[in-house]
């Protein structure tokens, strides 16, 4: 450990940098003990080396340096990014991304949590990345239908029985400019949308739906056309939601299914239409809200995986763009 932190210190001698020492310390979320051989990882992005190049990565793994607490150096650049990522089994990793202000002290006491695994289930899950569904401008409406139990597309564009949410593409003119106006609604009207902001963990975004008691039961996307191409991208959210949703005569809750839809909505452009894209998961037992997923999918034949089991250094180290 000290010859690692001797070595950091050489290099950000030459690179003219100060740095940082840290005194890390790992915790149970829900219990606050500390954790025990934890794997820990200090990455460092660098600007390109060439002028059209990407930015590269550099890993280290850090070493306990006494009981419950991992010491480590980085560097202090702003043209620098400096991750550090937790991770043992029996939880989702952790990322946290390192200040580049120098602390007042010598060295920051920094205590991360890791989230436990708890219930992970089958469910059924798909990522419609790629699979064009295209919505094409008409003069009335272009109607597509989602089965979510069947996690598929109604006749014609799939082999759903049942509708639970209408997406629909549409351009109108108003004062001189073209707009494309995007739909997406729950048909039944007490099925709908929660937006969730606050993640579980960085490797689950969603553990659980809440209760979600002021659902939203329609989407819409209304974006200006130049040349027939919209202006700029949508934003990306995360969704908890509910369909089949049963309430008693006084509007209390019978039954209900529940999922989640991350990167929602995604929306690739050609002049004459859109194609919409979004990551989806349901679990097929009515009132159950649990959502952790352990990579099984029940309508899939290979597994697939939750994108957010994998390692979110992309957020961190890719330039982005999407506005």
């Amino acid at each position: 450990m000290n010859r690692l932190l001797i070595l950091l210190g050489f290099c950000m001698a030459q690179l003219g940098c100060a740095s940082q020492v840290v005194n890390l310390r790992i915790c149970d979320a829900l219990t606050q003990t500390p954790v025990s051989d934890v794997k820990v990882t200090l990455s460092i992005s660098h600007p390109p080396k060439e002028f059209f190049g990407s930015r590269w990565l550099e890993r280290k793994e850090i070493t306990e340096h006494k009981e419950d607490v991992f010491r480590f150096s980085y560097p202090l650049n702003r043209d620098l990014k400096c991750l550090v990522t937790t991770y043992k089994k029996g939880y989702y990793y952790t990322n946290y991304e390192l200040s580049n202000e120098k602390s007042t002290t010598d060295s920051v006491d920094l205590t991360l949590y890791l989230k436990p695994i708890q219930q992970p289930i089958s469910l059924i899950a798909f990522n419609w990345w790629g699979e064009d569904v295209k919505f094409i401008y008409k003069e009335n409406k272009n109607v597509k239908q989602y089965d979510c139990l069947k996690a598929d597309w109604l006749p014609p564009d799939g082999e759903g029985l049942k509708a639970d949410m209408e997406f629909s593409l549409q351009r109108y003119n108003k004062n001189g400019k073209t707009y494309a106006w995007f739909s997406i609604r729950f048909i039944n009207p007490h099925d709908g949308f929660e937006e969730v902001t606050e993640y579980y963990a960085d490797g689950m975004r969603i553990r659980e739906a809440p209760a979600m008691k002021n659902l939203q039961n329609q989407l819409d996307f209304i974006e200006e056309l130049h040349d027939g191409f919209p202006t700029h991208f949508p934003p990306l959210k995360n969704y908890a939601f509910r369909v089949r949703t049963q309430q008693t005569p006084s509007g209390e809750l019978l039954s209900a299914y529940y999922g989640k839809l991350y990167n929602a909505f995604t929306f690739n452009y050609v002049r004459d239409y859109w194609a919409c894209d979004f990551e989806y998961y349901l679990n097929p037992t009515p009132n159950d809200r649990n959502l952790e997923y352990n990579g099984r999918s029940i309508n899939m034949q290979s597994a697939m995986c939750d994108n957010n089991m994998i390692t979110g250094l992309s957020r961190i180290f890719t330039v982005e763009t999407r506005s």
